[in-house]
């Protein structure tokens, strides 16, 4: 086919068009292609939305669901059936020794004496374990503030107290709500029998209960073998109680302590048999369990999100991650940007065109590529090893040199100055370039 040229008057064939049938059909295949690109962003689009509402999903998901949790020691037996809540502070202070002494690794007041000191450190002085230890023979006065104490204990030796002292030294040092919470924590102990996600709580409830009494009805320890705690034994009162259960079943129940593991775990696939096919038990058994607690758990909260790095899962939060990286953003911007910024107007307003500047340059644009994990490398070689003692405090006494090392923030922020700096430099040589030569005249 034949091409028709339109050329502008002057005749100049550079500026020529396609004309009549040859333009219709450039323009249809232009069309047809943009119409393709334009289908294929919205499929883009609709694939990068569809992913950030599965992503939605799972955290919405993973942060709600239904719990079971049960609570190592039943405090009502203590309190004549009152609960926490209704307690005094005093009586809160005294649950703390009490309280402890029902477990049996604690029976001992040399056990519980160094539990409550513990709690103490923790509590109020924040010192390691190892720290603590070097600290025992200090006066009280030289780690707590006058109002944590009583005055007749500011001379004592901080690890030399009684139990009676450490509880005076809650006393003052906590109000009600504190104290509640130290019991809660230290004595009550809830823990997390089960957890399932929100999607599996709203399918079926009901077969999720069956799987948490399940758990506590088979109560095996972490060496294999079987513990018979609080909740397996009112589970079995329960099952003895019911008319339904065989009375050989029961007769088994009754001597459960007395048979060897493998008769043991007969018996816990008959239980578990039973709380799988009746739902009436299944109803039936957590009234029966005073310290097991079902219902729906949001684990993204305030608390999650002030609450330091925890061992247990129900009490952890990101408190120390997210002061860890605004400590590490403020310092690398404080050594960074000043240094960077000065740097690019050396380089732009005052360094001669010479060998030296332009190998200072190019050097600086290589640096802007080098990958991160060289920089990391770097960091640990320089600031965590060979500088140790400056950047860990120690050469200017703010740290213990036995147990200090290299690994702070301080080493983090200059490792991450370092790989910043040359793009800061770079970006900010572009900006001053940019200024308009009557600006700069006009500024002088």
């Amino acid at each position: 086919m034949s091409t028709s040229i339109s050329q502008n008057p002057q005749g100049d064939p550079s500026t020529s068009l396609p004309l009549g049938e040859d333009l219709r059909q450039n323009l249809r295949r232009r069309h047809l292609v943009g119409r393709l690109w334009m289908g294929f962003f919205y499929f883009s689009i609709g694939v990068g939305l569809g992913a950030l509402v599965v992503l939605l999903l799972q955290v919405v998901d993973n942060a709600y669901g239904l719990v079971g949790e049960v609570d190592s020691l039943n405090v009502r037996e203590l309190t004549n059936g009152r609960e926490l809540e209704e307690l005094s502070k005093d009586e809160l202070v005294q649950l703390v020794d009490e309280g402890l002494a029902q477990y049996p690794e604690f029976r001992r007041a040399q056990q519980r004496r160094i539990l409550i000191r513990q709690i103490v450190n923790e509590r109020l002085i924040g010192l390691t374990n190892q720290e603590f230890g070097l600290i025992l023979n200090d006066p009280v006065k030289d780690h707590l503030a006058p109002d944590q104490y009583p005055d007749e204990l500011a001379d004592e030796a901080i690890g030399a107290l009684s139990i009676e002292q450490y509880l005076q030294i809650l006393d003052a040092s906590f109000d009600e709500e504190g104290m509640r919470l130290i019991v809660s924590a230290e004595v009550v102990r809830p823990r997390i029998a089960r957890s399932f996600n929100l999607f599996q709580s709203l399918r079926n409830r009901e077969a999720l209960e069956k799987d948490i009494l399940e758990d506590l009805a088979t109560a095996k320890g972490s060496d294999g073998g079987y513990v018979f705690g609080p909740e397996r034994n009112w589970i079995i009162e329960a099952l003895i109680a019911r008319p339904d259960v065989p009375a050989e079943f029961k007769a088994q129940l009754e001597a459960l302590e007395d048979l060897d593991d493998e008769e043991v775990a007969a018996v816990d696939r008959q239980i578990n048999a039973l709380i799988e096919e009746n739902d009436a038990l299944v109803r039936d058994l957590p009234a029966r369990i005073p310290t097991l607690s079902i219902y729906v758990r949001s684990w993204l909260s305030l608390d999650f999100l002030i609450n330091p790095l925890d061992n247990e899962p129900e009490v952890t939060g990101m408190r120390t991650p997210i002061l860890g990286s605004l400590w590490m953003v403020f310092l690398t911007a404080l050594f960074a940007i000043p240094l960077g910024v000065g740097a690019a107007i050396y380089l732009e307003e005052y360094a001669t065109d010479n060998a030296i500047n332009r190998l200072i340059q190019t050097n600086i644009y290589n640096l802007a590529g080098v990958p991160s994990i060289i920089y990391g490398l770097l960091g640990l070689a320089v600031f965590v090893r060979v500088l140790g003692d400056l950047t860990s405090g120690t050469i200017f006494g703010f740290a213990d040199p036995t147990t200090a090392n290299g690994r702070t923030v301080l080493s983090g922020s200059l490792t991450m100055a370092l790989l910043v700096l040359p793009i800061i430099i770079i970006a900010s040589q572009e900006a001053i370039r940019a200024v308009p030569s009557s600006l700069r005249q006009a500024s002088y």
